[in-house]
C-alpha cells in the first residue's frame, strides 16, 4: 500500500501525511499500538472484574476469545494474527510495539 493509497483512503492529501507521521515505519507503528491497545483494554478488563487467576483466568481468556461476538465482530478482533506476519519484517519500534 501506498501512501498515496492510504491518503485517499482517509479523504486526504499526500501533504497531511507527513504532517502526522515521518514515514509509512511510523504510521505502521501508530497502527500496532492502536491495535493492541484495543486487545488488551476491554478482555482484560473483564477478567481483572472478575478477578480470577490460574486456569480459571485462562479459561475465561479463551471464552471470550472464542465467543460469538468476538467471531462476529472482527473489527474488535485480535490484532496478533493480523499483524504478526507484518511485524516481523518490520523495524525495532514496530516490534517492541508489539511486544
Amino acid at each position: 500500500v501506498t501512501i498515496d493509497q492510504v491518503m485517499a483512503a482517509a479523504g486526504l492529501t499526500r501533504g497531511g501525511f507527513y504532517a502526522h507521521f515521518k514515514n509509512k515505519e511510523a504510521l505502521f507503528v501508530a497502527c500496532v499500538e492502536n491495535g493492541m491497545s484495543l486487545l488488551s483494554s476491554p478482555v482484560l478488563a473483564k477478567l481483572r472484574k472478575a478477578e480470577l487467576s490460574g486456569s480459571d483466568w485462562v479459561t475465561s481468556f479463551a471464552e471470550l476469545y472464542l465467543s460469538r461476538v468476538h467471531i462476529d465482530n472482527p473489527e474488535l478482533g485480535c490484532a496478533l494474527p493480523t499483524l504478526s506476519s507484518e511485524v516481523s519484517r518490520s523495524g525495532d519500534q514496530a516490534r517492541a510495539a508489539f511486544s
